[in-house]
């Protein structure tokens, strides 16, 4: 886990280095704040986080279209933003992907594409050949005469990759390109997007909300949340060890529960106690957490696995849901006063059965519980919980 999001490396190397990065609107509360952030070249970077996370301020930043408070922005060695310095949009050299696409109505596919090789100075007829070749790749070789309001969404969004590969500036920013598509749209997109960008070695930043998407193009991720870089890594880093609760939820969990800590296994797992609960949870605790202390457990879909118990009275594990995926069954499933959602099984246990969870301690993430409002668990159970616990013990069984 890399706790140092916002320490940079040797900005030299770096094709974007952002060091301590701030943004804010007539002097309220920071959009962005101190953020520090080294892209090396040729690597696709994902920033990932919520509605108002600040992702979008910082990529308008590093193509200049927002002036940064504090801080500094260099390209390719080049400082672009800091204190009295502001470097135009236009150049700066780089290329950008939005979300509604930004094309000229008035202009044909092949037109589009060619604009982005003007301002180089390139002749036309080269423009022209060069688009031609660009718009080939992405799939569109026979629609280079149509205009864009003859096009799906898809192939407009096929058209602005065109455009940034083209214009070859060695860096490309995406703008939550794919939000507007369809799923299987979007599928299609990403895998192109991630393989033509490759191919041309070209440096990447990419905003997105929506994990899955962050994960399957990423290099490295960094994680934003109120405006604050908390977490930079490798996506199995991110995953496997993210750095707060926060960043556990927001890259997937089927739900959570809280408890107790009551002890330690010789591996290091954590024995929780849970309130509603015959026997302990085993958790992989994330941060230190003292014995008597309150946990949260964020339980990873991979986890759970659940076995239907005919003739059970469901009163710890029931079935509350049950949707078919094509690839099997996702189950909504209610112990006590928690739910756990995405509960897969290749077969289909009916709504309100009993069931038996297992839970593999490698995918239950135990962070300490902070909040004081919550409902104060008893205590007194830490003790006579803890004496049934077995050292050996890898899994919990609900």
């Amino acid at each position: 886990m890399n706790n140092n999001a916002n320490v940079p490396s040797d900005s030299r190397s770096a094709a974007v280095s952002l060091q301590a990065v701030s943004k804010s609107y007539d002097n309220k509360r920071n959009a962005v704040t101190e953020v520090s952030l080294e892209v090396m070249k040729g690597e696709f970077v994902v920033l990932l986080g919520p509605s108002g996370s600040g992702k979008a301020t910082i990529v308008r930043a590093i193509a200049g279209t927002e002036r940064i408070s504090g801080g500094t922005i260099s390209i390719f060695g080049t400082t672009v933003a800091a204190d009295g310095r502001h470097v135009n949009p236009e150049d700066r050299g780089i290329s950008m992907v939005f979300q509604d696409y930004a094309l000229w109505p008035h202009m044909s596919v092949l037109d589009n594409v060619a604009f982005a090789l003007k301002r180089n100075k390139v002749d036309a007829k080269t423009r022209r050949l060069q688009a031609g070749e660009t718009l080939a790749k992405v799939g569109l070789g026979s629609k280079v005469n149509r205009f864009p309001s003859e096009l799906s969404g898809g192939e407009q969004q096929r058209v602005a990759l065109a455009r940034a590969l083209v214009a070859h500036s060695g860096l490309i920013l995406f703008d939550e390109p794919l939000s507007n598509l369809d799923s299987d749209l979007r599928e299609k997109l990403r895998i192109e997007i991630a393989t033509l960008t490759r191919e041309c070695n070209a440096t990447v930043i990419y905003i997105t909300h929506d994990q899955s998407e962050a994960f399957a193009l990423a290099d490295k991720i960094g994680v934003l949340k109120d405006g604050c870089l908390v977490q930079f890594g490798v996506p199995e880093d991110i995953y496997e060890n993210p750095a707060d609760s926060f960043i556990a939820r927001f890259t997937g969990i089927a739900g959570e529960v809280r408890g107790i800590a009551c002890g330690t296994t010789p591996e290091g797992l954590l024995h929780v106690d849970v309130p509603g609960l015959k026997r302990s949870v085993l958790a992989r605790p994330v941060e230190p957490i003292s014995r008597g202390g309150r946990v949260r457990i964020a339980i990873r879909p991979a986890a759970i696995s659940m076995e239907a118990t005919p003739g059970a009275t469901a009163d710890i594990a029931r079935v509350a849901d049950v949707a078919y995926r094509g690839r099997g069954y996702e189950h909504a499933v209610t112990i006590g006063e928690h739910v756990l959602s995405s509960v897969f099984s290749a077969q289909r246990v009916s709504r309100g059965s009993g069931v038996e969870l297992s839970l593999d301690p490698r995918g239950c993430l135990a962070f300490c519980e902070h909040d004081s409002s919550e409902r104060p668990l008893a205590e007194t159970r830490i003790d006579s919980a803890a004496a049934e616990f077995e050292s050996g013990y890898q899994e919990a069984v609900i």
